[in-house]
């Protein structure tokens, strides 16, 4: 009878968990909509809609009886989206490297912008689309790059806690290394609920598994460079 109780309040727990997932959800992924179309509000308010969206699905996910203390952290977990995966926090960083990769990073970022916004003021009506293209790709690329990196420095300086999201993608020398080193926080939480359950052989993939199949969607899915090349020019053109 002690058992059967216990699977019943476990069930009901579990289902009460389901519903509160997917009514946050609900009002989570609206809550864009509210932002007048065409702003550059809208996407910033799209990506963080994004971020909690992953954090309530990993919280859904999560298992363990929290205490006070751990719910006080993982309400403090909530709010930064430089560490999806609860279960897999981020390495511990020396003070003095953020310090001097505050200077560079913020000059590198400084440069950026600069070469963004020269970019997209040109006049490419002469030239060639595919040069344009590149020009601008490359430039959006160097600041998401630099940004991001220099956000999470920033964090960490701050007292919180982050991965890099951005791990020298310039260095990687195959197109599977550069996306090992491209929005690593995005990447940790693919592989934890994404390609780990789709197939766990670390073998090399045929073509016709789903753990492959899985790697070439979302690879063509969460490629954000696009987008933000499209939302950057329309504000830079304004």
């Amino acid at each position: 009878m002690v058992t059967v109780e216990w699977a019943y309040s476990a069930r009901s727990s579990f289902h009460g968990r389901v519903a509160c997932w997917l009514v946050s959800s609900i009002v989570v992924g609206c809550s864009p909509c509210l932002v007048p179309v065409g702003s550059i509000w809208r996407f910033a308010a799209s990506l963080i809609a994004i971020g909690l969206l992953v954090k309530l699905y990993d919280s859904l996910r999560s298992s363990q009886q929290e205490s006070h203390d751990r719910f006080a952290s993982r309400m403090l977990w909530f709010g930064n989206f430089f560490w999806l995966v609860q279960r897999l926090p981020p390495p511990d960083h020396n003070r003095r490297d953020d310090c001097d990769r505050l200077l560079y990073l913020s000059i590198e970022a400084a440069a950026g912008i600069a070469l963004l916004w020269g970019v997209f003021r040109m006049d490419w009506v002469v030239r060639p689309f595919f040069i344009e293209h590149c020009a601008k790709a490359t430039a959006t690329f160097l600041v998401v790059v630099a940004l991001t990196q220099l956000a999470a420095v920033t964090w960490r300086l701050a007292g919180g806690r982050a991965w890099d999201p951005m791990r020298a993608p310039l260095a990687a020398t195959t197109p599977a290394d550069f996306w090992r080193r491209w929005n690593r926080p995005a990447q940790q939480f693919l592989k934890c609920y994404v390609f780990d359950p789709a197939g766990r052989s670390r073998n090399r993939l045929p073509r016709h598994s789903p753990r492959f199949w899985s790697q070439v969607w979302c690879m063509n899915t969460f490629s954000e460079s696009r987008r933000v090349e499209f939302k950057v020019g329309n504000c830079c053109s304004s």
